[in-house]
């Protein structure tokens, strides 16, 4: 699949996204669970989502903002006539 333009976003990122959302949120409870002796609790449950969502919504400003050569806040390249 093509790479997605400056200030576009193509379904592979909103794909990647939402798996790093979920890692993210899943090892943030693993980390809290370990770390508290009474084990999980409501707000440690939210403050993990809330890292989760953070880093997919992350992840989707950086493709935002980076060209098809993954170039970050450079403007796209001028396209290549590969005709002869």
């Amino acid at each position: 699949m093509k790479p997605a333009t400056l200030y576009h976003l193509a379904l592979p990122d909103w794909g990647k996204a939402a798996l790093l959302a979920i890692s993210g949120a899943i090892l943030t409870s693993i980390y809290a669970a370990i770390q508290s002796p009474t084990g999980l609790d409501g707000a440690a449950i939210k403050t993990a989502v809330a890292a989760g969502v953070s880093a997919g919504i992350s992840y989707l400003i950086k493709n935002f903002f980076t060209n098809s050569n993954n170039e970050l806040a450079t403007p796209e390249p001028p396209p290549t006539n590969t005709q002869h």
